[in-house]
């Protein structure tokens, strides 16, 4: 694969958006196909993993990875807690460390990106607290857990480090937290770092000029039917590029999609999850061509600089189950070739 980072194409002249009125706008420069970021984000292993687990990814003409260090946040409650013993293996520290150099072996470049689970709810968009005391047992707690791994990520250069992922509530409420821990983390890592965004949030996102480029977990509702039509999903996809370009030129900065994807599921692109799960159909065409008008729509643009689907696991086929499979992840279904298409970078 050829290198990416010329350096990092970070072209951006400017970081974070900033005021049309008293900042002259930059122009943001095309990307070639080789400088894209072409990632995966990975399912971290419940167990020791060895080289040749990577070349499922060679093959698909992956040159990125997010490695995922899981923390979790109890119910209720507002510590941090990370690397203990009843953790996968690829979640805590060992694996995390174990897997980043296996990757680096085979040439794949790294986007180190941890991720707080809340224990009973998952994700930590509405994660809250109730108190200024509870607040503070976060941040300390929260500090200590994504300064270890900038640490770790600084130690290893790797060469792109994201502060948090999708905390909705928390990135509105505690600006000033999130500002100082930038400056904590730039001060103990020294590439790229960035935040993941949730894809109905990245717009109340404070800090972006803070950073170096902008990231989203890119889950967007692109049409409204169960079994939409190519045409729907080009039109759908045409509008949210250009309200992304818009944001995108506001910023003077360029966006990477630090997790996208697609379920192979009926009501994919439509917001599957308000949906009885269980009554729905699994779809891998519709998977198939929602990636397919993806790479023919946004892929393509100026403002995009790459991104990591959602997800890769190191199982068979026979373990993931193949074409009768309903999650996001492409392998052993359409998809997974329309992936390794648009990856490809022509030597």
């Amino acid at each position: 694969m050829k290198s990416i980072l010329v350096p990092f194409l970070f072209i951006l002249i400017v970081f974070g958006c900033s005021d049309k009125e008293t900042s002259q706008k930059a122009t943001i420069v095309p990307i070639k196909k080789e400088q894209k970021l072409n990632g995966a984000s990975l399912e971290m292993p419940n167990k020791v993993i060895k080289e040749e687990s990577f070349q499922g990814l060679k093959a698909m003409n992956v040159d990125w990875v997010s490695v995922i260090p899981y923390a979790y946040t109890r119910k209720n409650a507002s510590e941090v807690v990370y690397n203990y013993q009843h953790q996968w293996w690829g979640e805590r520290e060992e694996g995390v460390i174990e897997t980043i150099q296996l990757a680096k072996n085979q040439g794949i470049k790294v986007m180190l990106k941890p991720h707080v689970w809340i224990s009973g709810e998952g994700w930590p968009g509405k994660f809250n607290c109730s108190s200024e005391a509870e607040w503070k047992q976060w941040e300390d707690s929260y500090s200590a857990y994504i300064l270890r791994f900038a640490t770790i990520a600084d130690s290893m250069d790797v060469p792109v480090f994201c502060i948090g992922t999708e905390y909705r509530i928390a990135v509105r409420e505690r600006p000033k937290f999130w500002s100082a821990l930038i400056d904590s983390v730039r001060s103990v890592y020294k590439n790229k770092v960035t935040y993941a965004a949730n894809w109905d949030n990245y717009e109340r996102v404070s800090f972006w000029k803070q950073l170096d480029f902008i990231g989203i977990d890119a889950y967007f509702p692109i049409t409204s039917s169960k079994h939409p039509s190519v045409d729907e999903l080009e039109k759908g996809f045409e509008k949210l590029s250009m309200r992304l370009e818009t944001f995108s030129d506001s910023c003077d900065q360029q966006i990477v999609f630090t997790e996208y994807g697609f379920r192979s599921l009926d009501y994919a692109t439509s917001g599957y999850y308000k949906y009885q799960i269980n009554e729905l159909s699994t779809n891998p065409q519709l998977q198939a061509n929602a990636y397919t008008t993806f790479f023919n729509t946004l892929w393509k643009e100026p403002w995009m600089l790459g991104g990591f689907f959602w997800k890769y696991q190191f199982r068979s086929e026979k373990e993931l189950g193949g074409l009768e499979n309903n999650k996001y992840t492409p392998q052993f279904k359409p998809a997974e070739r329309i992936i390794t298409e648009n990856y490809r970078v022509d030597d």
